[in-house]
């Protein structure tokens, strides 16, 4: 396969940076996390002899390549980063060192953080499909011009003339367009006289445009449509709420007038729905304007979108690429209309995922710098990558296998209350069991049922996918990417395999690791990448990563066990706090604060660790104004929360405790030991038995065990977070290696 090899690229314009493990700034470690929406990356840079002091790389682009040497580098882009931070790091003594840290996100995360910069509502003659929405959102291509928008229901007459009644209209929302035309329907009763004129004023009630129809003589006893064009395009580049589009006619009297229609579909109490969400029918009458809800006027009006159609047009433009034909699909066919809202401040990177939930397609950034839009595979016996322990193969370290429920297992579409025809269609996953089966309702604009069964399909498919569970640990693939449809084979379990689609990729690189762990689903769920060490030692001291994945899987279930396990009564209430995310051994020291809102009294305590272990916890109690508590503050006088070989503890006694609190008291829990006597502190050319316990010569927050007997060497060795080292002829190990602590104390409130 070869030696394998990684490559940091930077860029900022021609100014140029690279950095790999045998160039002048060494390349000291990465870790690389990769989601259909969420890209980060830490990066350690060894600035050994300074030359990075003074270089800022903020804002710089990346891009991230692993690759293996074999007669020559053979490397394999990753999607680009952007640098968001960068930090300096020195330390001191013989394993110190100069570094640079180097944090990165992706193209999804600069979109998420990409807000709308105004209210934009998408009207119902909108005749975009999600694909052109998608289109705009992301690349800002214009991809419609013109339109029609109306209401052309009509059952009622409104009479118009002098000295009554004479301007009727529609009070609606018309946002970034030019209107070049305007009809209502009209008819004349008796011998009217006079111009007819069509307004639109703007929400303040100033005229942004009118054009006159002609002399009422001219209308017809029947009603008809009756259209001006404006003479310049009435051009409105706002949100364009409360505009309204009017009919005026002030002459004639109470036997000649004009008849202007409208659909009165209820009574004319404030409140009351309308055929068109959102607006309604308004008149002028000799006492003022007035509002008609549950009532709207007949009217079209026909259109050009102005060059502010999209709330996103000051931002970055990406290109899109689509790897999986579009033709048919809904997102060519469906046209979401009214159902689709953006209100200013809304991410662009929720709409576009809003988008894509309602048409079966999934994204990803490529190494291309593009957005590339797809139907991920699901099924069948084509896979991107295969891993097995057959010779040959890729192989796998380890894997994980996790059967989840699809929730919701039910997605029922169905039309909105108020649109004139009314579909459904429901997808359900059939796998659940009936008693568990959970619903979605999704109310949206749909041209039928059979559309209305698609776009439920479409949005189940996505919830399976995310319910994927288990998850991989493998050599570095270099090619594999998220969405990638996937096996693995257990030739020791009989054959045992894991079929599925990658949701989290987790790539680490660093000397004597070259390994990358992936989790099937989760592709809804951002994970935050977890830091980089200090970079005092002679290695880069990542965080454990082997069961990443796995470790957050599994804290809501230890969270339920807990909450299932403790007996809570009427009254009483269980404050809880998670030291760690199980993702590193917890060392020692003050790990959080609960602030108390009322008075009561502690009845009894449980501690519930990821494995069994030592720890001790000390927990310490005063008023906010003395923050932060210190040890002089204890409450568990001789008797602190205490594992010792154990994996619980549940003290019902509290013997010695302070257990009444005041209304503002802080609680702080500290991990004061990881047992009764606390370790030596390690001396050199020293003779420790086997079993003997040590703590570094400056404290790390760890203590250490000796695996194996023998005389520590000349130099204090580089204390590790996890797994062994060598010290002279001793082998040290990490005494406590629990990563995840659950404190509940079960309280009641007093008077």
């Amino acid at each position: 396969m070869g030696t394998p090899i990684c490559k940091v690229y930077l860029w900022s314009g021609t100014t140029v940076y690279n950095y790999t493990f045998d160039s002048t700034n060494v390349l000291l470690g990465v870790k690389h996390l990769e989601q259909p929406y969420n890209q980060q990356a830490t990066v350690i840079i060894d600035n050994y002899d300074g030359g990075l002091t003074d270089v800022d790389l903020k804002g710089y682009s990346s891009v991230l390549s692993y690759g293996y040497y074999v007669d020559g580098d053979l490397y394999s882009p990753t999607a680009p980063l952007t640098v968001v931070s960068q930090e300096l790091q020195s330390a001191t003594g013989p394993t110190g060192r100069l570094t640079n840290h180097l944090s990165l996100v992706g193209i999804p995360n600069l979109i998420g953080y990409d807000e709308a910069n105004a209210d934009f509502e998408i009207l119902n003659g909108d005749g975009r499909s999600v694909k052109d929405f998608l289109e705009e959102i992301v690349s800002k291509e214009d991809t419609a011009t013109t339109g029609t928008e109306s209401q052309e229901e009509a059952d009622s007459d409104m009479i118009l003339h002098s000295g009554v009644l004479y301007y009727a209209g529609q009070e609606l929302t018309i946002a970034y367009r030019t209107v070049d035309t305007l009809t209502f329907k009209l008819k004349k009763v008796g011998t009217p006289t006079g111009n007819i004129t069509f307004y639109i004023d703007d929400a303040d009630g100033s005229e942004l445009g009118s054009k006159v129809l002609g002399n009422a003589s001219a209308l017809t006893t029947s009603y008809a449509e009756k259209t001006v064009t404006f003479d310049s395009p009435i051009v409105i580049n706002t949100a364009g709420k409360n505009t309204k589009i009017l009919c005026e006619f002030t002459g004639g009297d109470v036997n000649n007038y004009v008849s202007f229609a409208y659909e009165k579909l209820q009574s004319d109490a404030d409140g009351g729905g309308s055929i068109k969400t959102g607006e309604n029918l308004v008149t002028l009458y000799t006492s003022g304007w007035e509002s008609h809800f549950g009532r709207d006027a007949f009217y079209k009006y026909t259109y050009q979108l102005t060059s502010a159609s999209t709330p996103f047009s000051h931002c970055i433009a990406y290109e899109i690429d689509y790897d999986t034909s579009t033709a048919g699909t809904l997102l060519e066919t469906y046209q979401p209309k009214d159902a689709l809202r953006i209100d200013k401040g809304s991410s662009r990177l929720e709409i576009i995922k809003t988008l894509l939930r309602l048409t079966g397609f999934s994204m990803r950034a490529g190494d291309d710098g593009d957005i590339h839009i797809f139907q991920a595979t699901t099924s069948g016996g084509s896979y991107d990558y295969q891993y097995s322990l057959a010779a040959g193969s890729h192989v796998f370290f380890t894997k994980g296998w996790r059967q989840k429920l699809v929730i919701p297992a039910i997605v029922s579409v169905s039309s909105r209350p108020f649109d004139t025809s009314q579909y459904a269609g429901t997808a359900t996953d059939t796998s659940v069991p009936v008693p568990l089966r959970k619903t979605e309702y999704i109310e949206l604009f749909l041209a039928s049922n059979a559309q209305a069964s698609a776009v439920a399909t479409a949005r189940l498919g996505h919830y399976q996918i995310d319910a994927e569970g288990g998850f991989g640990s493998v050599p570095m693939n270099c090619g594999q990417e998220v969405y990638d449809y996937i096996l693995i084979t257990d030739s020791r379990e009989g054959g045992s395999t894991r079929i599925g689609n990658i949701g989290q990729i987790l790539r680490v690189f660093e000397p004597n690791k070259w390994q990358m762990d992936f989790r099937f689903g989760g592709i809804e769920a951002p994970v935050e990448l977890i830091g980089i060490g200090s970079g005092t030692t002679a290695t880069t001291n990542f965080v454990s990563t082997s069961l990443f994945f796995a470790y957050i899987n599994d804290i809501y279930a230890d969270l339920q066990y807990v909450k299932d396990q403790i007996p809570v009564g009427d009254g009483q209430k269980a404050i809880h706090l998670l030291i760690n995310y199980g993702f590193y051994p917890i060392p020692k020291g003050e790990k959080g604060h609960i602030f108390l809102p009322f008075k009561g009294n502690i009845l009894y305590a449980f501690l519930y660790a990821d494995q069994t272990g030592y720890i001790v916890v000390d927990i310490w109690k005063d008023i906010i104004d003395n923050f932060p508590p210190t040890v002089a503050d204890t409450i568990v006088a001789s008797a602190p929360l205490t594992l010792s070989n154990a994996e619980r503890e549940y003290n019902t006694t509290l013997t010695g405790w302070t257990t009444a609190f005041l209304a503002g008291d802080l609680l702080a829990y500290n991990i004061k030991s990881f047992d009764a006597a606390e370790s030596s502190t390690w001396v050199a050319d020293t003779v420790y038995a086997g079993s003997a316990k040590v703590k570094p010569i400056t404290d790390n927050g760890y203590e250490y065990i000796a695996t194996v007997g023998g005389t520590s060497g000349a130099s204090e060795p580089a204390w590790p977070w996890e797994d062994t080292i060598t010290d002279g002829t001793v082998t040290w190990g990490l005494y406590c290696t629990i990563k995840r602590l659950s404190i509940i104390l079960v309280v009641e409130e007093t008077t």
